[in-house]
């Protein structure tokens, strides 16, 4: 997997993610925030290595979440180092980021199916669009 991804990329990984989570268990709902926001909101050229997952705003279990990251090569969580050729999944939490109307454009994807066309609903409910 390459370290910089666009949209059309982010979007596959988010289609692998929705997989490895598989159809069972609870809804899974990942708001998104920063460089995926903009990729996902259309923003050309841009590429991006993370997405950051605005917490607050989010509801999953963090053990299925940070398995299915690791099924599909992405590093969850990361806190201490990063490694050159991976790209990451990072929880963003309340504190030093400050967000102001964070969620009013912010990319929210529920449930376990991530596949979204672009200029689609952004909620979805388990199953998929």
């Amino acid at each position: 997997m390459s370290m910089e991804l666009d949209g059309e990329a982010w979007m596959a990984v988010l289609s692998d993610l929705s997989d490895a989570l598989g159809p069972d268990g609870p809804p899974v709902k990942l708001c998104l925030i920063g460089s995926a926001a903009c990729l996902f909101g259309g923003m050309a050229g841009r590429t991006s290595r993370d997405l950051d997952v605005w917490r607050p705003a989010s509801d999953f279990d963090r053990r299925e979440l940070q398995s299915a990251a690791g099924k599909v090569g992405l590093m969850f969580d990361p806190r201490q180092s990063l490694e050159p050729a991976r790209p990451y999944l990072q929880l963003v939490e309340p504190g030093m980021t400050q967000l102001v109307q964070c969620l009013r454009n912010g990319w929210c994807f529920a449930a376990r199916g991530f596949r979204v066309p672009q200029g689609a609903s952004d909620e979805q409910t388990r199953g998929g669009l």
